[in-house]
């Protein structure tokens, strides 16, 4: 980095690859090199079929995409695992890092210089700092699952703004292609922002789609990398794809599970706000 700590990265490439590559980059907390398995999450019903043992935790695996024509590039966070300084969570240093690592990987002698980023959580809500930074060489991001302001989205559900601390405010400066996921199921973490993020951008070019499904497998189902990949070759390799063929925004209405025990039980008020006004409590 330009203050001289030096950020850690894994670099894999398609084997006898030949041509410039498009790249991936992803900037994550719990280590570049994997090693954790959807075992210790049962309930994320995630197969062993889907993701080789070497996958990023929250991220693509690598495997399936050097298969298909990506480089791939795994940085670990400031202060985290291998990279060296101290991490600031959602911080302006940790989005700096991350574009000066974007635009690392876009000069790269067999870099085409059009860089991606991908992931989920984490590793999503990292690209809101990251792309409004305008680093040259991002083409496109895709962050699925991710919040906004980590007060108001997570801890304390429409509260207070916490004086922006772990909040991104610079929504509007961000203008790359952006393919944006979110999931009916994470409303208490991640939804709401994720709808605030893709409404407060300013790119033209963006794709929303709200699924009801577990996260993190829907991330690595054949169809999601389907998703993903038309819309990498796209603005990462300047091929036509699938992606100009889906709606710009796509919601899966979900039924209920059950027949309700209390039919037409419900509460209604009525109160004029004459002002912005701001809710607290949990929704």
């Amino acid at each position: 980095m330009g203050n001289g700590v030096k950020i850690y990265v894994d670099v894999f490439r398609p084997e006898g690859a030949t041509e410039k590559l498009s790249v991936i980059f992803t900037f994550s907390p719990y280590g570049k090199h994997g090693l954790k398995t959807f075992e210790i999450f049962p309930g994320a019903d995630v197969p062993k079929a889907l993701i080789s043992k070497y996958a990023v935790w929250e991220s693509i695996d690598f495997v399936v995409w050097t298969e298909i024509g990506y480089a791939v590039i795994n940085g670990d966070c400031r202060g985290s695992w291998g990279s060296e300084g101290d991490q600031e969570v959602f911080s302006l240093q940790e989005s700096e890092d991350g574009h000066d690592c974007i635009e690392w990987a876009g000069k790269l002698p067999w870099s085409n210089g059009k860089v991606g980023m991908i992931g989920v959580s984490y590793l999503a809500i990292v690209q809101w700092g990251i792309t409004a930074q305008k680093p040259p060489h991002l083409a496109a991001f895709c962050p699925w699952e991710r919040f906004t302001d980590f007060y108001r989205d997570y801890t304390h559900h429409g509260g207070f703004p916490d004086g922006n601390q772990c909040a991104y405010r610079n929504l509007s400066k961000i203008i790359a292609p952006a393919y944006i996921v979110a999931d009916w199921g994470d409303h208490s973490m991640h939804t709401g922002g994720t709808l605030n993020g893709f409404m407060g951008i300013s790119s033209k070019e963006k794709w929303l789609e709200v699924h009801g499904r577990k996260k993190w497998r829907y991330f690595f189902e054949q169809e999601s990398v389907a998703s993903q990949d038309a819309f990498f070759k796209k603005y990462l390799k300047g091929e036509a794809s699938e992606i100009d063929r889906l709606p710009r925004v796509r919601l899966e209405i979900r039924d209920r599970a059950y027949e309700s025990t209390v039919q037409d039980d419900c509460v209604r008020f009525y109160h004029n706000f004459n002002e912005d006004t701001g809710l607290t409590g949990n929704m």
